[in-house]
């Protein structure tokens, strides 16, 4: 539109989500990043040529940019600098307009978070599981980086757990084997024995397993308590390529769930972890800890956080349900009602025999509160197992990483302690609570 708000004209017809839209400097091109169908929330870089108003992607099908509002220009109009996702990590990363070929600059296991550019310098914000947030620069090519803060110095007084990036040998879900990736966080110092596990769930299912303490400090407080965690990209996972991504559409913990659990398998197998085993999840990863404990009876606790508990229900009542549903579902969930049930853990709750917490903020718009409330209500109508539901007034889908202070403490707590609670020794064999818990609020 002109700069007076007269003769607005909309440029692009073929993304389902344009957004961040951004200038070059010669006022040639508009760089923004979208999704092309409708529910996908995988982004990445488009391009509009001003003197004709085209509109193509940039860069290859399998590149995937973490978020759009990262992408900027540099002085000559010639390429594009942006946070690139690929395998499970985030790097800043640059493309040529003429040749589109893309060049990784600055990387490694860790998540680039925000970035700035200068005619010179890459300033940028860099995130690890086992280091904290802070600033670094380096030159443009990202060679000579440096650390230009310290906000976190109590870090220094504390011991970080050990961290690698490992492969497991897992069901493809079509009678092969494949290898998925994830994080493994041991304590700090060195166990004797073979230690209690949490799995620990991403959301999305299309994103991948978050590295900033302020998303998970409950694995720091169970490593530093001699325990493992282990927070896998399994299929489903963004960043692995459009196939891995798009193949759980419809099959929802038929696939992804077999593959957490060969995983598990796995390190039992070589002895580091034994069969102490809790599951945490959020969002999609709720969904996931939802299903798990109406599949197998390997966990001895489960946390399941603003859940996917009723596909169906979810579709009309989430902000989100009405578009991303239909196609994680590949098809309208109104009119494939069959394959929605089957993929639902209410329909398998009951059979469920797992300690389980539900944590969930009651303004949750992206997944209700009465998503959990049907958990509670089936778990604590068909058994005897301990089942304890936490409200949180006001929390919305974020509540854990950007709530109060006094939710996130809480939050964490109580994460930790039922983990706790329910994987030491004899107690968590019988999974069961001889007074039944009561709903509370905090």
């Amino acid at each position: 539109m002109d700069a007076d708000g007269k003769n607005a004209e909309q440029l692009t017809t073929q993304v389902s989500s344009a957004q961040y839209p951004f200038w070059s400097p010669d006022g040639k091109w508009i760089v923004f990043s979208a999704g092309e169908e409708e529910g996908d929330s995988r982004s990445r870089l488009w391009l509009i040529d001003m003197r004709d108003k085209s509109t193509r992607p940039l860069g290859h099908e399998e590149l995937e940019v973490e978020s759009g509002d990262s992408a900027q220009w540099s002085e000559d109009s010639d390429a594009i600098y942006f946070i690139q996702t690929r395998k499970g990590l985030q790097e800043i990363s640059r493309i040529a307009i003429a040749d589109e070929k893309v060049h990784s600059l600055v990387s490694g296991e860790r998540h680039i978070l925000k970035f700035a550019l200068t005619d010179k310098h890459l300033v940028y914000a860099a995130a690890g599981i086992s280091t904290p947030t802070e600033i670094f620069v380096s030159a443009r090519d990202g060679s000579g980086e440096e650390r230009l803060t310290d906000f976190n110095s109590w870090w220094a007084d504390r011991m970080p757990p050990k961290v690698s990036v490992r492969s497991f040998k897992v069901p493809d879900g079509k009678g092969g084997d494949e290898t998925i990736e994830g994080w493994l966080m041991l304590p700090p110092t060195a166990a004797k024995k073979p230690l209690p596990l949490l799995l620990d769930i991403h959301g999305g299912p299309q994103s991948v397993a978050f590295v900033e303490f302020r998303k998970s400090m409950w694995r720091h407080v169970l490593c530093s308590r001699g325990w493992a965690v282990l927070a896998l990209n399994p299929a489903g996972s963004s960043s692995y390529g459009l196939e891995f991504m798009r193949r759980l559409r419809n099959r929802w913990g038929e696939l992804d769930l077999p593959q957490q659990l060969a995983a598990v398998r796995t390190l039992q197998d070589e002895g580091t972890v034994d069969d102490r085993v809790a599951i945490y999840g959020k969002s999609y990863g709720g969904y996931l800890a939802a299903w798990a404990i109406t599949q197998t009876d390997l966990f001895k606790a489960a946390v399941v956080s603003a859940p996917v508990a009723d596909i169906e229900s979810h579709f009309g009542t989430s902000d989100s349900g009405y578009y991303v549903t239909p196609y994680a579902m590949a098809g309208e969930p109104y009119v494939d009602r069959p394959t929605a049930r089957k993929l639902c853990p209410l329909e398998h709750m009951h059979k469920a025999r797992t300690p389980t917490l539900l944590l969930q903020g009651t303004d949750d718009q992206r997944c209700p509160v009465g998503q959990s409330e049907e958990i509670f209500a089936t778990l604590m109508r068909s058994s005897d197992v301990a089942v304890e539901m936490v409200l949180y007034p006001g929390g919305d889908h974020h509540l854990a990483e950007e709530g109060s202070p006094t939710f996130r403490v809480d939050y964490v707590s109580r994460l930790v302690d039922w983990a706790e609670r329910w994987c030491k020794g004899d107690e968590a064999n019988t999974q069961t609570d001889p007074e039944k818990a009561t709903q509370s609020s905090s």
